[in-house]
């Protein structure tokens, strides 16, 4: 199955009508977007700030804004049938 056959796969299996998406602006200007952009970013820091403070309490460690951290995290979404046991490929 190539790339091409498994994106119809997917749709047809999850019942997708579109594959198609749209995009919008949060602003008509770069003085808007600096302003979305310091209010997200201000939010993301404070989240992640009490997150890894929370975290890191029971083992005595302070958080530091330049602490080196690695994260992953995965979500399987979508297994082509011929990776599921017991099923065909198409």
């Amino acid at each position: 199955m190539n790339d091409q056959e498994l994106w119809a796969f997917f749709l047809e299996q999850t019942g997708t009508e579109t594959a198609a998406y749209e995009a919008w602006s949060f602003g008509d200007s770069p003085r808007v977007a600096d302003e979305l952009l310091a209010l997200v970013l201000a939010h993301w820091r404070q989240v992640h700030q009490d997150f890894f403070t929370r975290e890191l309490s029971p083992y005595n460690v302070l958080f530091f804004e330049d602490m080196l951290v690695v994260c992953e995290e995965f979500e399987l979404v979508f297994v082509p049938p011929a990776l599921v046991p017991g099923q065909k490929a198409r």
